[in-house]
């Protein structure tokens, strides 16, 4: 059943036609700045001389340097310092975060089938 207001604008199967301007006028709504855009927008600045004065006691030959850049060196850094989270933080974003294999509560157990299926034929 198709309203009256709409049967104007639409093609036999009921789709809006081409041109139309009946369905959503204004289109879809802007993305909303949010957290993630605001990250990305933080990381690809350069950081101030006052963290790159401790960064170049790390790497002296750096002049200029984005957060994003930064901060990875830094993993680096603590990883050669030893700390175990950042080996695991950057072996997860070069090689990939490992699979959890998990063990099913109610998989047969294949061998205890064929053991029992040998006995019934020796039976």
């Amino acid at each position: 059943m198709t309203d009256k207001s709409t049967e104007n604008y639409r093609d036999s199967n009921g789709r809006f036609m081409p041109g139309n301007q009946e369905g959503n006028r204004k289109g879809r709504p802007k993305k909303a700045f949010c957290i993630p855009d605001i990250l990305n927008k933080i990381g690809d600045e350069n950081v101030p001389d006052v963290y790159l004065k401790v960064i170049q006691k790390l790497y002296p030959d750096i002049k200029n340097i984005t957060h994003r850049e930064a901060l990875q060196r830094l993993a680096y850094h603590y990883a050669f310092k030893g700390q175990s989270w950042a080996f695991n933080y950057i072996a997860e974003r070069t090689e990939g975060k490992p699979k959890e294999h998990t063990e099913e509560k109610n998989q047969p157990n294949f061998t205890d089938i064929a053991a029992a299926i040998r006995k019934s034929d020796t039976e």
